[in-house]
């Protein structure tokens, strides 16, 4: 009868952790999304100054999409703060996984703690 106690207890203080989880991701995602915007301006930047090159001549250098892509995985690769933003972002989007997935299991446990205490407490008379 123990057991029952301790899991009836269990499924009382479930909700809140559950809610706690998911607030952990809205935050994370609000994170995110703020890494997403620094990088986003970040890239065009990038892509502004790659645009404005110009040769001797005053000509544009990057003349066709094609160079222009090529400069701008070139200047992005060499950009620290770009790869950083990068590095945090993904650190950011495992977090967030790894958070659903805790959501999840803390979902499938309070299933099975109710499943329990259903089938232990007689369930429907």
């Amino acid at each position: 009868m123990d057991n029952l106690n301790e899991l009836a207890a269990r499924l009382i203080t479930l909700p809140g952790i559950i809610n706690t989880a998911q607030n952990s991701i809205i935050d994370l995602m609000e994170e995110s999304k703020a890494f997403s915007n620094d990088i986003d301006r970040l890239e065009a930047v990038i892509k502004t100054e790659i645009g404005s090159i110009t040769d001797v001549a005053g000509k544009k250098l990057y003349t066709n999409a094609e160079s222009r892509d090529a400069a701008f995985i070139e200047r992005s690769a060499e950009n620290q703060e770009l790869t950083d933003l990068r590095t945090e972002l993904a650190g950011l989007t495992k977090a967030i996984q790894l958070q659903r997935n805790e959501v999840e299991m803390l979902g499938n446990e309070q299933r099975n703690v109710r499943a329990i205490l259903y089938f232990f407490g007689g369930g429907e008379k």
